[in-house]
């Protein structure tokens, strides 16, 4: 995920947006590019913008909305 690289959890998932559990604070408006990997392994890449955050103890929840899909990434980090 940009703009920043982190592992996070979806709370939620529908065609417009995803609720996500994760680690660092995303600001309102902010756009990031997701890599998706499904339960059966699938993996989609999706740009989205970040609609609200709220804190959850020391993690946050943020709504995400699709804006997009995009292409993956080609490097030797994925």
């Amino acid at each position: 995920m940009s703009p920043i690289q982190q592992v996070a959890s979806a709370v939620d998932v529908s065609k417009t947006g995803i609720q996500l559990w994760l680690d660092h604070w995303l600001s309102a408006g902010t756009v990031c590019d997701l890599r998706i990997t499904t339960h059966s392994g699938r993996t989609m890449h999706k740009r989205v913008r970040v609609i609200w955050t709220r804190r959850e103890g020391k993690s946050c929840v943020s709504g995400l909305e699709v804006v997009g899909s995009i292409a993956p990434h080609t490097s030797d980090q994925d």
